[in-house]
Order: structure tokens, then C-alpha cells, then sequence
């Protein structure tokens, strides 16, 4: 996925590369912008790199983050040339309205040579910055860090400023909320000095970006001269502690002194590696100490996480050890897929994977807690439908944002509650309502005791009952061993934007379904699916809803 030469930039096609595409567009940003999370870990492209997900990997699950509420942009990092963040992390950004950047970066005297080629001319440079377009909208990402990591000529700094600019220019005309984010590397003579703060040595690559990522061995006085500029201005915080000084904190549980060092000058944070949670302590703990190194930064920095009708959660973090639907369990097995990570609460900490109704996980209520905002107009005109799945009693209840104590009054149309024909604990409950008046800023609470199993929040006359479709693309049959192998792709559409698709395997019509792997968006692929004969029966089920459709293959 990654793209290692100037050559294959310029001969990068869309053949064969549509399972790698994100299927979840990002409608909106968050309006304040002060976190950046830059997820450098162990080079990139670990099995996160799976456009479907996996379940080879050892016994712990790879790095993942479901603290989406305290960032606001994502980049994806690699030491490659051009990096393009895998499919499942741009899902899991834009379903919790972050924005996700790929990574351009030259390093040392390779590096060098590499931009040299790029700015060769201008056709090289207006055609290098049209494929990095391209590929942004393609893969459906949202911009880039530049870091220029090679002493250049004095004489091209003119033509990197003038690539710098095109990029920036075209990336806003293609998507109006996209960002090039500028790495505080190279100074206005080409050399490469790093220099921890805004000044008028590197200003000159800030004026033609959107802002600038520092290096991170700052000093207080560093902060104190970038002020000037402080919106576009993100401080480099290496959790790692890497060349840091006292007032850091020297990274791990401590990160919260750089970040306030930040803060308090309104300037904003990049955290650079925040792996180091997994990379240092290991996988047996991981959710409680990455639970713990997001909830010491909270008070910090914005905690932001507005949802649209039509809304649908089930909590699931992209990674566990079973998978339910409705639920029944349809699998117990390990699996790693961020693209069927949904929207993260505000109280992500109270996330487990003990009671599950769908998915992996669900959220664990022990009072009152804060879920999600919605930032979607509510009209007196409208009916809309509230469901939700429980485990004892629990309400869910709508209040202004900017008020919370004060609940929005209704006309309950109707209400009805269910009981889980697999797991009677679980009762599904659905509200159909009119507003008494209309509302744009909303926070959706739950209170009570139990678990939640998911919350699907949609206008009544917009739900339309799903149809699936699956066309068959392409398909490959071999021999091994006295058995089959099949491997194909496939399309798959339907009327309403679903959350994902579970996929069935049987070998005839006597036998159970079998679970096999799980995708979301309009495609899939099945690999290396071993069968005694050499055909078998294919069901989508979509996921929320209970719509599916079968079809043969042989």
C-alpha cells in the first residue's frame, strides 16, 4: 500500500486497489482543531494494513484507539515515501468525525535524491502533487504531513515552496476541510535544522500549509516564541520521551506535563507515538493502561464527539475475542478489523467485552454518563425512532447541548420493548417521537444500571428496509491436498449506508452457517476457503437490521 519512489507515484493506477479504499466519508471536521495524534509504531502497515482485517496475530490484539473524542486529526505515519493510511483506520476516524492525513516524507540522502526527482520541473512537481490529490480521494483521506527530512539546495527551497503551495491549493478545492500539515525540519537557506518553535526560519513553509508540527526536544522558551501564530502552531510530544527535557515529563504516563506546557499557551498538541502504551507495556493490560494514558489528557484538550441522523453504535472497538449478533454468539474467535469499530462514547473507559449484544463489546452503565453529541436538526415535523438494546434498566434521554441539565420535551408516539430471542437478559426498546419544538445542538445521555448493546437513532420517514445485492466479480477455484480452494471478490450494495456485513459459509443446505469473516462497505474478498466440494452457499447479513440475501456458488 505504501508507495516508496518518486516512479511509482507517478505510475500509481486504481487497478486492483478498490479493497484498500475506505468506505466512510467524512461529512464534516471538528471546529477546533488542537490535537493531533501522529501513530508511528513499529514502521506501519502491521496487521492493520488488512483491508478486511485479520485474526493472524499472536495473542494480543494490534495497537488501536477508541479515545476519538480527544482527537481531532490523525496521521498515519511510515518511513515510505508517500504513505496512505489503511482502509480500517480511515473508518474508524471519520465514524467518530476525525480527520485522518497520510504522510509525505523524504529522509537523509535517499530521501534527497527522491525529492530531487519530484522537483525536477515543474511538470514533475504539478504532476506530483496531482497524484497526492488523487490518491487522497481515492482512498478517501483527508490531507498530508509534509516532512522534509533532507538538507536541500537553497535554490530548490523556491520549488518545494511551490509545491508546498499547489498542494494546499488543489487539496481545498478537492476537500474544503482538508489539511497539509508542515513538519518543523529544513529552514529558508534548505538545511536541515530542526528548530522547535515558529520563527522566521521556518515560517516561510507554514505560510503556504495549513499549520506546523514541531520537533519535540522544545524548551519553554521555544513555546513562548511560537505564540504569535498559536492556531497553527502543534507542539511535538514524543510519549517515548526521546530527547526531551524535565519539563516534558520525559513521555509515557507522564505526556500530560508536555501537553499542558502546550495548552497553557493555547497552542495545540501533537502526540507523537502513542503506542508506546502497547509497544512498552505489552498486550495483556493494554486496555487499562491506554484507557489510562488517554483519561490523564482529557481536562487538556477538547473532548469532542458529534454523531448525525441516521446514527447506529454497538460499541465495538475493532478487536476482540468473540463476535455476537442479536445477541446470539456467532463466533469465538480472535479478530482485528478497525472498520468495524463504531462511533466511541465520550465515556470510552466504560467499554467491555463481559455482556455483548453485538459486535464485541458494549458500554457498561453504572449512573449517568454522557454518550454521544448530535449535531443534526430535530424539527417539530418530524418523527424520529430511538432503539437501543439493555441489560436491566437503563433510560436513554435527549438534552440541549449547552444545557445540560434541561431535557428536550417530546410527544412520545409510541413505545415498544422486546425481549432477545437468544439472550433474554437483552430487551430491545423502541420510541418513536415527535420534538415539541426545534433543536440542532444535542447530547445524548443514558443513566441507570446495566449494558448497552447498541443505539440506533434515525428519522422514521428517511429508513427504508434494506435490499442486498451481491454480484459476483471475479473468482479462482484450485486442488490441494483432496480438497478446494476458493478466493473471489465481490460487490455488494444496498439502499441504506449500513454499519457492516457478517458473511455465511455453508457447504450444502442441510448444514449450519458457518461464520467467516465480517466487512464493511460495497466490496469484500474471500481468500483461501477451504471446502470438501467445489461449491457452496454465500449469505450477507447486514448489520444493524436483519436483512440478507443467498446466493450459490460453484
Amino acid at each position: 500500500m505504501p508507495i516508496k519512489s518518486p516512479k511509482a507515484l507517478f505510475e500509481w493506477n486504481e487497478e486492483d486497489s478498490q479493497h484498500n479504499c475506505a468506505l466512510k466519508k467524512l461529512k464534516t471536521s471538528k471546529q477546533e482543531l488542537i490535537s493531533i495524534v501522529c501513530h508511528d509504531y513499529k514502521g506501519g502497515y502491521l496487521e492493520d494494513k488488512y483491508s478486511h482485517g485479520t485474526n493472524e496475530f499472536n495473542e494480543w490484539p494490534p495497537y488501536s484507539l477508541n479515545s476519538w473524542c480527544l482527537i481531532d486529526i490523525f496521521i498515519y505515519f511510515s518511513h515510505n515515501l508517500v504513505t496512505i493510511p489503511p482502509p480500517g483506520w480511515i473508518n474508524a476516524a471519520h465514524k467518530n468525525q476525525t480527520l485522518i492525513l497520510g504522510t509525505f516524507i523524504v529522509e537523509w540522502e535517499d530521501g534527497r535524491k527522491m525529492l530531487d526527482e519530484i522537483l525536477k520541473d515543474d511538470i514533475n512537481i504539478e504532476k506530483s502533487v496531482d497524484m497526492l490529490v488523487k490518491l487522497c480521494n481515492y482512498y478517501g483521506f483527508d490531507g498530508w504531513l509534509i516532512n522534509i527530512e533532507s538538507k536541500v539546495q537553497e535554490d530548490t527551497v523556491v520549488k518545494l515552496q511551490t509545491f508546498l503551495k499547489m498542494l494546499t491549493q488543489k487539496m481545498h478545492i478537492s476537500k474544503t476541510f482538508s489539511k497539509i500539515i508542515w513538519y518543523d525540519s529544513i529552514i529558508s537557506n534548505g538545511n536541515l535544522e530542526w528548530q522547535n518553535e515558529l520563527n522566521d526560519l521556518n515560517n516561510c513553509f507554514l505560510k503556504y500549509s495549513d499549520a506546523i508540527f514541531l520537533n519535540y526536544t522544545w524548551t519553554e522558551a521555544n513555546l513562548n516564541n511560537s505564540m504569535k501564530d498559536n492556531k497553527k502552531v502543534f507542539v511535538g510530544i514524543d510519549v517515548f520521551g526521546r530527547g526531551c527535557n524535565s519539563c516534558h515529563g520525559e513521555g509515557g504516563f507522564n505526556t500530560i506535563q508536555a501537553v499542558k506546557q502546550a495548552r497553557s499557551r493555547n497552542l495545540g498538541c501533537a502526540i507523537f507515538a502513542p503506542g508506546w502504551t502497547l509497544e512498552t507495556l505489552g498486550g495483556e493490560k493494554f486496555d487499562y493502561n491506554n484507557d489510562r494514558f488517554w483519561s490523564l489528557l482529557e481536562n487538556d484538550l477538547n473532548k469532542n464527539i458529534e454523531v448525525e441522523i441516521p446514527f447506529y453504535t454497538n460499541f465495538c472497538k475493532g478487536y476482540g475475542k468473540k463476535w455476537y449478533v442479536n445477541g446470539k454468539l456467532e463466533q469465538e474467535k480472535k479478530f482485528f478489523n478497525l472498520s468495524l469499530q463504531s462511533p466511541q462514547p465520550y465515556e470510552y473507559t466504560n467499554l467491555t467485552d463481559g455482556t455483548i449484544f453485538c459486535g464485541s463489546n458494549s458500554f457498561r452503565v453504572t449512573n449517568c454518563h454522557d454518550l454521544f453529541d448530535i449535531n443534526t436538526e430535530l424539527t417539530s415535523a418530524q418523527v424520529f425512532v430511538l432503539e437501543f438494546a439493555f441489560v436491566e434498566q437503563i433510560e436513554l434521554k435527549l438534552y440541549e447541548k449547552d444545557n445540560r441539565t434541561r431535557e428536550i420535551e417530546t410527544f412520545k408516539k409510541s413505545s415498544s420493548e422486546e425481549e432477545c430471542q437468544y439472550d433474554r437478559r437483552w430487551k430491545i426498546k423502541r420510541i418513536e417521537f415527535q420534538t415539541k419544538s426545534n433543536h440542532q445542538k444535542l447530547i445524548l445521555v443514558c443513566s441507570g444500571s446495566g449494558f448497552l448493546g447498541y443505539i440506533h437513532f434515525y428519522e422514521k420517514s428517511k429508513h427504508i428496509k434494506n435490499t442486498i445485492e451481491v454480484i459476483e466479480r471475479c473468482k479462482n477455484w484450485t486442488s490441494f491436498g483432496g480438497h478446494y480452494i476458493f478466493n473471489g471478490n465481490f460487490n455488494c450494495t444496498t439502499l441504506n449506508d449500513l454499519s457492516h456485513f457478517n458473511i455465511y459459509i455453508r457447504n450444502d443446505k442441510e448444514s449450519e452457517w458457518k461464520y467467516n469473516t465480517s466487512f464493511y462497505g460495497s466490496s469484500f474478498e474471500i481468500t483461501q476457503l477451504k471446502l470438501d466440494k467445489k461449491q457452496f452457499y454465500l449469505k450477507i447479513s447486514s448489520i444493524p437490521g436483519n436483512y440478507s440475501t443467498e446466493i450459490y456458488i460453484e
